[in-house]
């Protein structure tokens, strides 16, 4: 009985900046808390919510992503279950933790085809970038 209630209003409450003590406008402005019904995996649902957090620009690349223990405060999530979305997320290349430091947003990989006479300037021009001459 007390189980089912915490899920039941764990499913129609949603997170706010305003839920915070510090006033601190944290980059997941408001977002849903996870719904255990839908049949996808609470990471799976955070490491989507991060995912969409770098599309929209909340995140650029080079920035440092808030701490293990924020993001699990923010979703009301276990830390472990963080761990796991940015596994994932950095095995796709998304991000990259850095031991001691924190985990940054990595830069969109440029694709780079090769061909009979490929210009390593002209793909790097097309994919919004500069050639360094370093």
């Amino acid at each position: 009985m007390i189980l089912d209630n915490l899920i039941t209003k764990r499913h129609d409450c949603f997170v706010t900046k305003d839920d915070f003590s510090d006033g601190f406008s944290r980059p997941f402005d408001t977002m849903s808390l996870q719904d255990t019904a839908s049949g996808v995996a609470l990471w799976r649902q955070v490491a989507d919510g991060i995912e969409r957090g770098i599309a929209d620009g909340r995140f650029a690349a080079g920035d440092r992503l808030p701490g293990e223990t924020e993001i699990a405060e923010t979703y009301r999530v276990n830390r472990h279950t963080v761990r796991r979305a940015l596994a994932t997320l950095a095995e796709r290349g998304l991000v990259r933790a850095e031991r001691g430091s924190g985990t940054y947003v990595e830069a969109p990989r440029l694709a780079y085809p090769l061909r009979s006479r490929t210009r390593f300037s002209e793909i790097v021009g097309a994919g919004g970038r500069e050639p360094d001459a370093g």
